[in-house]
């Protein structure tokens, strides 16, 4: 009787360490431009020093990001955010180092909307 219960509890401790390291959170969003227009192509990405996600923007704007595929979701944390290809944008967008994009991830997940400058005008 000891040992099943025994045996009980160590799958229980399994299983609750398992659903507390997970901690993935769903994060979608939209991409529009600083004019109203809505980005129809692009691709979002999500990095920290230990985790990255990626998702194309959908042709109604939309993301879901995923860290193996669109919308797995990702690990609670901090990330740079860097969003590339998306037409009539300014390019600083493209680099994490040069978005000035930032997002908390928490383990609920997070919508979150971006709203990017126009590129600057050619001379």
């Amino acid at each position: 009787m000891m040992k099943k219960q025994l045996g009980f509890i160590g799958v229980l401790l399994v299983v609750l360490v398992c659903v507390g390291c997970s901690g993935k959170g769903k994060v979608t969003g939209k991409i529009t431009l600083s004019d109203g227009t809505v980005a129809t192509q692009g691709e979002v990405t999500f990095n920290s020093p230990k985790y990255m996600g990626k998702s194309q923007v959908s042709r109604n704007g939309t993301f879901s990001l995923g860290e193996f595929k669109d919308g797995d979701g990702l690990p609670a944390g901090n990330y740079q955010v860097s969003i590339a290809g998306v037409p009539g944008a300014d390019p600083k967008y493209a680099l994490p180092d040069t978005s000035g994009l930032t997002a908390e991830v928490p383990k609920g997940g997070l919508k979150r909307d971006f709203v990017l400058e126009m590129a600057p005008a050619a001379e």
